[in-house]
């Protein structure tokens, strides 16, 4: 019966693989890995589960699943760190990836590999699933999926001990190498500040003198009102600042002294909201744009993304999901409420037109070819629907479609292609793997995998040190993007808790899977 019905099959092996994968022990998880091993067990136990008709297409449909909500949610950072001068790290990133493949070449020729092992290898020791669909599409013989698999797992724990290496700060590197120590995240504070200095600036004016700062409130003559870009404050006056605690600090020593009275304890005239950013119309477009001050009377203090806070500046570009604090008169907040949509439900509801869409033009793109020499390379099905999701995840709608995907919404979607991409992945090779694993070719792979693995992941940190000069937090998060391993992200976070590994992970995600999808298949 499960072989006749591949989707029965293929879901009962995602469950039993997320749900192993879900097991911690000492903090580290197998994650999404797990359904892999699941469906190769699978595979192995009954042959015709591995020929069941119908796994190709489920795989090809969870990748273009994963790597185009990847790309949504990766375009606007990845665009961002490009223009904050992210050239180096783009240019160090194809160079590790480049010397990853020609190290593959060179130790499958001396073990002797079928071209399917030596792609599988670099698949599996850069931990890339796209790369191993690549990799299954342009070989004409042999599965990369047997190599791919007992490479993986050794990789991914050789790139999370180095990645707790970095981030305690004890790499095996000399002195004058040393990952410089990254300074902590500071937390987002708000104070009530009474002014007493003269002559201060305009408020525009004093956001410019001390980044990252914001203001929602003034108290004068005992009337309480909207703090806007023009204003200018007063001795006496009493004003609401937020933003990063030493940035705080500084202006509250500038310009008076902290109040041991709580301005935004007073909700009498002003009251605040935190407004969900459901409209799709608003996807992309920029705080400034919306002119909240002059057509609303209220201010944007600060915006609640994913689990991150941060100060809402006038070029803030908002996002489906976002979570704004408003500012302003009680009744007004109702009006500004209706602007952002302010609905849950909304949430729930992707654009299907833009998801379908987007998707059906990654696929396409993954189809066009150019000839190099004697090869014909391409994007494929992982990498056309990736790249069509960074440029669409910039664009963030036009017109009446909108291609963003709300953050929850994109999580799921990204989880369960993923899961489903493994799984039939491995389902569709447990006979080749179970026959491979027990033989001496197979330990040579396995071998292959952790010389390769562990040799990458100690490189790329003494790279990005000597070459890109990123303090420990960023090595570690362009560690998990060189290596396209969310796992090494999740790890990373949970021990820096510092968002700019996030920031640096999604520098360097993108083009490490372009690469790594282009650099296969000279290998097969």
């Amino acid at each position: 019966m499960l072989a006749d019905e591949p989707l029965l099959l293929a879901l009962i092996v995602v469950g039993l693989g997320a749900g192993i994968g879900a097991v911690r022990v000492k903090g580290l998880s197998l994650g999404p890995a797990a359904a892999l091993l699941v469906g190769l067990a699978a595979g192995a136990i009954d042959e015709s589960w591995s020929e069941a008709a119908g796994l190709e297409l489920l795989r090809e449909f969870g990748l273009v699943l994963f790597t185009y909500t990847v790309g949504l949610a990766s375009g606007p950072s990845f665009a961002n760190g490009v223009r904050r001068g992210g050239a180096a790290a783009i240019g160090t990133t194809v160079v590790l990836v480049a010397a990853l493949g020609a190290a593959s070449a060179g130790l499958a020729a001396l073990l002797n590999l079928t071209p399917a092992d030596r792609a599988g290898l670099f698949a599996g020791v850069s931990t890339n699933t796209p790369a191993l669909q690549a990799a299954s599409d342009g070989l004409e013989s042999g599965d990369p999926v047997v190599a791919y698999s007992l490479a993986y797992p050794t990789a991914v724990i050789a790139m999370l001990v180095m990645t707790t290496l970095v981030l305690i700060r004890r790499p095996p590197l000399p002195v004058r190498l040393e990952v410089p120590t990254a300074p902590r995240p500071e937390r987002i504070i708000n104070w009530t500040v009474v002014v007493t200095a003269a002559g201060l600036p305009t408020l525009a004016e004093l956001r410019q003198r001390h980044r990252g700062l914001g203001f929602s409130r003034i108290g004068r003559d005992g009337a309480v009102r909207v703090a806007t870009e023009e204003q200018r404050l007063e001795p006496g006056d009493v004003v609401v600042v937020v933003g990063p605690e030493s940035t705080v600090q500084a202006f509250t020593r500038e310009a008076g002294q902290r109040s041991d009275v709580h301005l935004p304890l007073d909700r009498g005239t002003i009251d605040f909201r935190r407004i969900l950013v459901s409209n799709r119309q608003l996807a992309g477009r920029r705080l400034a744009d919306l002119d909240l001050t002059h057509r609303y009377g209220v201010v944007a203090t600060r915006v609640r993304r994913g689990d991150d806070d941060i100060v809402a500046a006038e070029d803030f570009e908002l996002g489906l999901g976002d979570r704004v604090r408003i500012v302003g008169p009680t009744d007004r907040l109702v009006e500004v409420a209706r602007l952002f949509g302010d609905s849950e439900r909304r949430l729930a509801e992707i654009d299907a037109v833009g998801l379908a869409l987007g998707a059906a033009a990654g696929i396409a793109l993954g189809k066009v070819s150019i000839g190099v020499g004697p090869l014909d390379l391409g994007l494929g099905i992982g990498g056309g629907p990736l790249v069509v999701g960074l440029v669409l995840g910039v664009v963030a709608r036009s017109g009446p479609i909108t291609w963003q995907i709300p953050h929850a919404a994109n999580q799921l979607l990204r989880q369960v292609g993923i899961l489903l991409f493994l799984a039939c992945a491995g389902l569709a090779s447990g006979s080749a793997f179970a026959d491979a694993v027990v033989t001496r070719h197979g330990l040579e792979v396995a071998a292959a995998g952790v010389v390769l693995g562990g040799l990458f992941a100690a490189i790329i940190p003494l790279v990005l040190v000597v070459a890109v000069r990123r303090d420990s937090v960023e090595t570690a998060g362009m560690l998990a993007g060189i290596e396209t391993q969310p796992a090494a992200l999740a790890y990373g976070l949970e021990r820096s808790g510092d968002e700019r590994l996030s920031q640096a992970y999604a520098l360097v995600f993108p083009v490490a899977m372009i690469a790594k999808l282009i650099v296969v298949q000279f290998l097969v």
